[in-house]
Order: C-alpha cells, then sequence, then structure tokens
C-alpha cells in the first residue's frame, strides 16, 4: 500500500503557531478539546489536529473556535506576542461563564446569560 501524501501546508510554521495559540488559550480556561469541539461545532479530533498543525481551518471555523475561546479571531492569526498576551492574561482573569452538564459545556450565552 502507498504511503499518503500529506498536504503542502502539512505542519507549515503559520498553522503551528495558529495552533499552539488555541491550545494555551484552550488550556488557560481549563477546556478540554472535547469542550472546545462541542463549543466551536467541531469534532474534538478535528481541534487535536488543528492544536498540532495538521489542519487549514476555514475562516468560519477560525471565528468559531475564536466565539468559543471568547477572544477576537485575529488574536489566533497576530504575530504581535503582546497582543497575545494580553488576550492570555484576560482569559486567565475572566470569570469562569461556562456550566459542565454531563461531560457537556455550555456557554453563558446558551444560558442565555450573556
Amino acid at each position: 500500500m502507498a504511503a499518503r501524501s500529506r498536504p503542502a501546508y502539512w505542519r507549515s510554521s503559520l498553522l503551528l503557531e495558529f495552533g499552539r495559540r488555541v491550545r494555551e488559550l484552550r488550556k488557560c480556561q481549563g477546556l478540554s478539546q472535547e469542550e472546545l469541539g462541542h463549543l466551536a461545532g467541531r469534532h474534538w479530533t478535528f481541534v487535536s489536529q488543528a492544536e498540532r498543525g495538521e489542519r487549514n481551518v476555514t475562516i468560519i471555523t477560525l471565528r468559531a473556535l475564536a466565539v468559543a475561546l471568547e477572544v477576537d479571531p485575529g488574536v489566533l492569526v497576530t504575530r504581535d506576542e503582546k497582543t497575545v498576551r494580553a488576550a492570555v492574561e484576560t482569559a486567565t482573569r475572566r470569570p469562569k461563564t461556562r456550566t459542565r452538564t454531563k461531560g457537556r459545556v455550555r456557554s453563558a450565552a446558551h444560558h442565555g446569560l450573556a
């Protein structure tokens, strides 16, 4: 059986950096990949692949991840580390607005609180 070839963008530096930001923001908010996937409407394996730079996400997915992480979409793609640091600090200090119910995470907006 022939080995599958990887797409040209496979683990590019831009995708790796994007993935590190997603992972850092997800972890500082105490979310699992499954929880982030649920909030963004994606499967947890997609989140895992994106964090490893193995997925070239669409603009729609970029926005969905940003909304789920409660950050501006630009934070996930900027090269300005000050902007990223500020977003991480804000996310770390932000009061938890999500509730867990039987393994599912629901945002405050889901409950009509936002």
